[in-house]
């Protein structure tokens, strides 16, 4: 089993190479053990290629950025020629446009840029792999609309803030720490969007609960990360944790972040 790789030559013809991908490859070989007990985190990589429902794809954290900065903070002619942002964050640069223009505007217009009319496909078949509970950074409600396309499919309830029961099954949990466009304009721990780092220092307690809730069975489960960068620092000192207690443990890094350097720089022990 190989992964397909396109690229395109001189004249915009597609030419397929076969990349071996080791890590598909064992997922495979493995699904009979761990197929009754997956969980999947959903990064920003898994919302690559939808749109909004305008049409437009759905930003990157540093497209939101400058987006967002040159909406709320440029006048129009200043638009023509924008600045170069360097390194300022989007949660420090949500902060300043929250102080000028007010949280409202700024959560309205996130929240339509996020509201999504369609799913992709991946997110359309992952009802068929009953996942025992899924976690996402994202805004937006493609996954929820996924499951909508199954009539007979259990849906996944949005969580918000730390849930009182442990996983259980008939249950299946989405963790949205972020919140979710549906609710854009809601409290943190609401379904309100964290956009600013004050969002992000409010709702640090609640996130790290909800990553124990979720990870907690991870020794009996496998996880799968869809898109996911492993730059969050509550993610990656969890991994870290059990690379240090050498547990044995099953996840598995799917696209973007299937380079076998990443993934073993959590699973080689120190």
């Amino acid at each position: 089993m190989t992964s397909d790789y396109k690229q395109y030559d001189s004249n915009q013809q597609p030419k397929t190479f076969d990349r071996p991908d080791q890590n598909l490859d064992n997922f495979i070989q493995n699904w009979d053990f761990y197929s009754r007990s997956l969980m999947i985190f959903l990064g920003a990589g898994a919302s690559m290629g939808a749109t909004d429902q305008t049409g437009r794809k759905l930003p990157t954290a540093v497209g939101l950025r400058d987006e967002l900065w040159s909406t709320f903070m440029l006048s129009k002619s200043e638009r023509a020629n924008p600045p170069n942002l360097g390194l300022l964050s989007l949660e420090h640069a949500c902060a300043l446009i929250e102080t000028k223009a007010g949280r409202g505007p700024l959560a309205d217009y996130v929240g339509r840029r996020f509201t999504v009319n369609s799913p992709l496909w991946p997110h359309s078949v992952l009802p068929f792999l009953k996942p025992r509970a899924l976690y996402t950074t994202n805004y937006d409600e493609l996954i929820e609309l996924g499951w909508q396309l199954h009539t007979g499919a259990a849906r996944p309830s949005p969580i918000f803030s730390p849930p009182q029961q442990k996983l259980a099954s008939g249950f299946i949990p989405l963790f949205k720490p972020h919140g979710t466009a549906q609710y854009a304009s809601g409290g943190v721990g609401e379904g309100g969007l964290v956009l600013t780092q004050f969002d992000y220092f409010a709702m640090l307690h609640n996130k790290r609960k909800m990553l124990d809730t979720f990870l907690e069975e991870m020794r009996n489960s496998c996880v799968v990360f869809v898109g996911y960068s492993f730059q969050d620092m509550d993610i990656a000192s969890i991994l870290h944790s059990m690379r240090s207690k050498n547990r044995d443990l099953h996840w598995y890094a799917v696209f973007p972040r299937d380079d076998p350097n990443v993934r073993s720089m959590y699973t080689t022990p120190i």
